[in-house]
């Protein structure tokens, strides 16, 4: 049986004031298959070198998350001056960049407000903390610039609450990243697809000037002029050609013939060639074609993709009708 590897929480608080929640955490924590870490449950190996202390700061550089639940107690003096352990073991997680959720006992962080108001008055009493040290250590994690989400709470049920909806959200995030890295690389594939198509396109238009010339009749076969021509001449079925004169024929058995100078369009005569249709009683049908899109030997170019909408372009003129008197109808 694999064992597969399991994040370990460690739950940090000051122990007599905070047993029960702390012991509903760690049950929460277990029932999610997490390893909870408490040092009243012999969770944390001790040695003889150093101080018990000491020890917990390294299990906390070996887990992978702090919960940190503050209370009215300031708890037992560190060997850093001015922290009790409870406020050191936070300390330690933030500066080796665990992540850490802060849950504070609404009375407590009530009170804050209060300190901070009274902050500078000697010998003020507080009623929910023994030591104003409790506030002077809220003073420092509020100015955090980062990893400090701080929460109020009254029960054990709203830590539990809050912690299950934010490791689910973590989850559905991992699943997110999980899914954008597939879709990268994906990407990345798609990219060196065609990286490695046009080379080579390169190598077969570049080989020989017959697999060239093969090679454009496929493009050519598929050339985007196509479609275009069908959407302006009303057109169902397929519509091929390799070159100006087999265009031409194309127009004329759609009743289109070539634009002479005296014709609206004749100004265009330099960039289009002009096909017209006069058959309709109320308007002419002008079609205007780029001859951009053919060579010196107006042989139709090779092109992919889609072409611009004034490459061709369908013009429609009313026809003055003049009346003779006796053409009225009344």
């Amino acid at each position: 049986m694999i064992n597969l590897a399991k994040p370990k929480i460690f739950i940090s608080s000051t122990f007599y004031d905070l047993k029960h929640v702390r012991e509903d955490i760690s049950h929460f924590v277990k029932e999610q298959g997490y390893d909870p870490i408490l040092f009243e449950k012999g969770e944390i190996p001790y040695g003889r070198n150093e101080r018990p202390e000491e020890y917990c700061y390294v299990e906390i550089n070996n887990s992978d998350i702090l919960v940190s639940i503050i209370g009215g107690r300031y708890g037992t003096d560190s060997s850093d001056i001015g922290y009790s352990i409870t406020q050191k073991e936070l300390k330690s997680a933030l500066e080796q960049n665990k992540q850490v959720y802060i849950f504070i006992e609404k009375n407590v962080l009530a009170e804050y407000e209060t300190y901070k108001i009274n902050k500078d008055v000697e010998g003020i009493q507080f009623r929910h903390a023994d030591d104003r040290k409790v506030y002077e250590f809220l003073d420092e994690i509020y100015q955090l610039p980062r990893n400090n989400p701080i929460f109020g709470f009254e029960s054990s049920q709203e830590i539990i609450k809050f912690l299950r909806d934010q490791w689910a959200g973590l989850f559905q995030r991992l699943l997110k990243n999980e899914e954008d890295t597939s879709q990268i690389e994906i990407i990345k594939s798609l990219k060196g697809t065609v990286s490695t198509l046009k080379d080579m396109i390169n190598i077969i238009t570049e080989k020989s000037e017959n697999q060239g010339a093969a090679f454009n009749e496929i493009i050519l076969f598929n050339h985007p002029l196509f479609a275009r021509i069908k959407e302006v001449l009303n057109i169902n079925y397929r519509v091929s050609f390799l070159d100006y004169t087999e265009m031409e024929q194309l127009f004329l058995a759609r009743q289109f013939k070539l634009s002479v100078n005296q014709d609206p369009f004749a100004e265009f005569a330099n960039e289009y060639y002009v096909f017209f249709n006069n058959l309709n009683k109320s308007n002419d049908i002008y079609i205007k074609v780029s001859k951009d899109l053919f060579d010196e030997n107006k042989k139709l170019k090779p092109q992919q993709g889609v072409i611009e909408k004034n490459c061709v372009i369908r013009e429609e003129l009313i026809k003055v009708l003049n009346f003779s008197d006796d053409d009225l109808p009344f």
